[in-house]
Parts: structure tokens; sequence; C-alpha cells
């Protein structure tokens, strides 16, 4: 781990060690997980069907973290049963019935055999410049107030990560490895390649083309980068080099067949003050059957 801090022997300290990959124009699937198992599609980056498109300041952030916890997959997918029953960390608090709730805090747990068809929240991911990972409300993708549309498909679909970083336990325990472990992880995830045409861009396996960095990172500039005070200590800047690259999103991918409940959401409320916004949303996926827009406002007085 205190070599791959100081990147891989033989590449350049450079801002990028590859350009970016082009901009992909073609959507991710827009069908429902239902509809994807049916058309025989096994592994795809989830898109997000529940949005809520405005408004700010009208306690959207409180409904979202409401959300993220009452209908997080470990609840959903997990029963109730008597202490006796229940393993460890899996156990709730008692209830006074004497029952306590079992929770479900695996991946493993949260597919068809496991959970059924019981409806839950899985967000998509945000990296930060350490590497970690957590649930991320807003995503800016369509427009109004980031520039992640001209970036394409692909910034929105994120890097590939595995179920299991949507664990809370999983998260955690990233936080307690050491940076040098964290940094590499995000420069491996950001290294990528052009699409060759062969096959629809989101599956995964080998592209064929040529070495891009994804469009899901940043270059990070180590002088002025600054980490959590627990890890800023780890990154000796005299001797370590100066750019890295941070992952910054990933969108849940998944097996429709198996994980048929997942529904990803996307908070961004400037999506309905944006001009562009939801032109850029119609044009591109239409308005799916299964997609949801729930609108939060306030009246003005009670704004103020």
């Amino acid at each position: 781990p205190a070599s791959t801090v100081r990147g891989e022997p033989g590449q350049a300290d450079v801002r990028l060690r590859h350009p970016f990959c082009e901009a992909v124009r073609t959507p991710l699937p827009s069908g429902s997980l239902s509809e994807l198992a049916a058309e025989g599609v096994s592994d795809v980056a989830v898109l997000p069907s529940l949005l809520v498109p405005c408004c700010a300041h009208s306690g959207t952030t409180f409904l979202w973290r409401c959300m993220q916890y009452a209908f997080h997959p470990e609840r959903v997918c997990g029963s109730v049963a008597d202490r006796a029953g229940c393993e460890g960390g899996r156990c709730g608090k008692q209830r006074r019935s004497g029952r306590v709730a079992v929770y479900a805090p695996l991946a493993a747990d949260w597919s068809r055999s496991a959970c059924g068809s019981r409806r839950y929240l899985l967000p998509g991911l945000a990296g930060n410049v350490q590497g970690h990972w957590d649930y991320r409300k807003e995503w800016f993708f369509y427009g109004g107030g980031g520039a992640a549309w001209p970036k394409g498909w692909e910034d929105y679909a994120g890097v590939e990560l595995p179920l299991c970083y949507w664990e809370r336990e999983y998260q955690r325990l990233l936080r307690v490895r050491p940076l040098a472990d964290t940094l590499a992880h995000s420069r491996a995830l950001c290294s990528s390649a052009q699409p060759s045409g062969e096959k629809p861009w989101w599956q995964r396996g080998p592209r064929g083309g040529g070495p891009c960095t994804h469009r899901a990172c940043l270059p990070l500039d180590m002088r002025k980068i600054r980490f959590g005070p627990e890890f800023d200590g780890e990154y000796d800047r005299e001797t370590s080099p100066r750019w890295q690259v941070q992952a910054t999103k990933a969108l849940p991918r998944l097996d429709p067949s198996e994980h048929p409940g997942a529904v990803v959401p996307d908070f961004t409320p400037n999506y309905l003050c944006s001009v562009k916004s939801l032109r850029n949303l119609r044009l591109s996926v239409g308005a799916p059957r299964h997609w949801r827009l729930l609108l939060v406002m306030r009246t003005p007085l009670d704004a103020l």
C-alpha cells in the first residue's frame, strides 16, 4: 500500500494520464426492471426513475433522509423474529411484544430469492477525494446547476462498482482502510477504454477501444486538496505525486431479474426550474410509464 499512493512505476506525474473518454450520447435503457428482465438484459446501470425535481428549500433533504432510512433494503428486506432466532449484528431493538427486527445488511439479502418483489430505495453513490463512498441525493445530470449533460451518459452512470458498496458496513470499512489503498482503487476505477461499438456501452467487460479516463472522474491537484483531519497526515505532499484522480459517482448495476424491487432516486431540485432539464429528459428517454415525479412545495409564507 505504501507504494501505490506514489503511483505506478514508470508513469509520469501528470494531470491526466489518458484523455477523457468520448461523451456517450446513447442513453441508458429506460425500461422498468421487469421489462429489462423480459428483454434478457442481465447487467445494467439502473436509471433513476423516482425524480423529485422541485423545489429548493421545501423539505426535500428531510424527505430524502426519511426515505433513505425507512426504505433502505436492509430494513425492507428484513423481517421480525424472536430474540432467540436473531443473529448478532442483524438484530434491532427488542419490541414490546418481545420480538426484534432482523435486518438484511448484505447485498445478497436484497435479491429476489431473499427479498421477493418488495420495493426498496437504492440511491446512487458519491465518491469523495479520499476514495470513500456514500449515498448521493442530487445528480444535476439533465441540467440546472451543473455541466453534467455535455459530459454524456457515462457521467450519469458513473464508474462500475459491485453491489457490496451499497452496504452500510462496507462503506464504514472503507473509511478505516489506509488512504493509499482507497486512492489507488479510485485510480483503477477511473482507468477506462473507449467503447468499440461491438456491444452496448453500458455492459461490463472489455471495450476494445483505446485507453481513456472515465467521464465520472476528476483530476485532483494534491497541493490544493485537503483531506479530513484523520487522513491528512497520511499523504506526504513532498514525496507523493501532485496529481491523483477521484471517482465521483456510481449508479447501482443490477441484474433486473435478480433485483426487481430496486428503485433508484434522483432528488435534484433544479430540474423543474431549469429551462433545459425537462427538455433534455423528454428528448432522451421519453416518459417511461414506471417513472414517478414527486413535487414537494411550500407556500411563500411558509418559506419565509
